[in-house]
């Protein structure tokens, strides 16, 4: 099988599974528990939050695990509620994740405005155009760092600054999901964001497994009551396993990002070349605009993306046609309709991720396989057309 799928989840380590066999087999305490074996498992939790916090540049206290980005940004959005409740506004994009996206709109159902910020093509906030957009009455902006669907890499940087001139109190959070091997992730530490949201299993960890940076001196309510665990910011039991499986393979990464990130970017320009000589595909990117090497969105002049995925699965290789969490609405193409693609180019595209464990063979195959899917498929979807 030739998976090309890793911006929906990647496969893990085998420094995370071996490290989910000790969690499960040695590591089963409660980490709140008061005796040897809680302080155990509890060293082990807070080992994991600590390289969380080097590898981010923050502070371990920053640091709040939880069971992922969906849930993270959930904690964001809705626990600034005392402000929402003095009828402050949420400042977002029209092509952010749908745990933003539908949290946004739920919340819009109860009162909350939104402040919908401009993009322009290929999806790129204009920072110019955001005077009258981004005031005093907005309690927060929530901003996706890259892209899921496109790979494309928001001005973070010049974003914040402009919104903080416009408004020096706006709370910021970031989706970072997709961020890890791009150059933002060296900025982290840098920046200045409020929240940051993470999951685990895009980046070789474990599912059921995320990170909520909160700034020092910033407040949310916690989505859920009961213990204190994570500051009382996310009671209940931890997830140890999946915490001791992301903080082996934090270990990892930050060892080998750098020579992963460089065949990461070997393998974008091998596709990318490959696509420039093939008929009837164009990928969906624009000249002058950044992109995460890792994503790459394509579409085809007559063939259907959902098409296009069930031809290649048919072989054995694996993409999609946007975000996992979106994927089984075939009829959902709010990311890249709202990017200024036309509905006709989004209906026929896929999304190809790469990984550091994808090789030049799955380039090459993949290639091939759409190379003849577009001779013996796309004339009939020509004479439809």
């Amino acid at each position: 099988m030739t998976y090309l799928d890793n911006a929906a989840t990647t496969p893990p380590l085998k420094e995370a599974l071996l490290s989910l066999q000790e969690a499960l087999a040695d590591y089963y305490a409660n980490p709140s528990s008061l005796h040897q074996a809680g302080f155990r498992t509890a060293a082990l939790r807070e080992e994991a939050r600590q390289r969380a916090a080097d590898l981010l540049g923050v502070s371990p206290g920053e640091v709040i695990f939880n069971s992922g980005a969906t849930e993270g940004n959930n904690t964001v959005l809705r626990g600034i509620g005392s402000l929402l409740k003095r009828g402050k506004k949420i400042a977002l994009t029209a092509i952010g994740h749908a745990s933003v996206e539908n949290t946004a709109r739920a919340l819009e159902r109860e009162g909350t405005p939104l402040v919908r910020l401009p993009l322009i093509k290929g999806g790129l906030i204009d920072t110019e155009h955001l005077e009258g957009l981004i005031d005093s009455s907005c309690a927060l902006l929530s901003v996706t760092a890259v892209n899921n669907e496109t790979g494309l890499i928001q001005p973070i940087q010049g974003l914040i600054r402009q919104a903080r001139a416009l408004h020096p109190d706006i709370l910021v959070h970031v989706d970072a999901v997709q961020s890890f091997w791009s150059p933002l992730w060296q900025e982290w530490s840098a920046l200045d964001w409020d929240f940051l949201t993470l999951s685990a299993h895009k980046i070789h960890a474990l599912k059921g497994t995320g990170l909520l940076l909160i700034r020092k001196g910033r407040h949310l309510h916690p989505l859920l009551t009961g213990g204190e665990q994570e500051h009382s910011f996310r009671p209940g039991t931890e997830n140890m396993p999946g915490i001791i499986a992301l903080g082996m393979v934090l270990r990892q990464l930050a060892k080998k990002r750098d020579s992963f990130l460089r065949k990461i970017r070997h393998l974008e320009e091998s596709f990318i070349s490959g696509i420039d000589s093939l008929d009837g595909y164009i990928l969906n990117r624009e000249k002058g605009l950044s992109y995460s090497p890792h994503i790459l969105s394509l579409a085809h002049d007559y063939i259907p993306g959902a098409v296009l995925q069930n031809a290649l699965s048919e072989r054995e290789i694996c993409v999609s046609t946007g975000s996992a969490c979106s994927d089984r609405d075939k009829k959902n193409h709010r990311v890249l309709v709202n990017s200024g693609y036309t509905g006709q180019q989004a209906l026929n595209t896929i999304r190809v991720s790469l990984s550091p464990l994808n090789s030049e063979e799955d380039i090459t195959f993949i290639l091939s396989a759409l190379d003849e899917i577009s001779k013996t498929i796309g004339p009939l979807y020509r004479k439809v057309r």
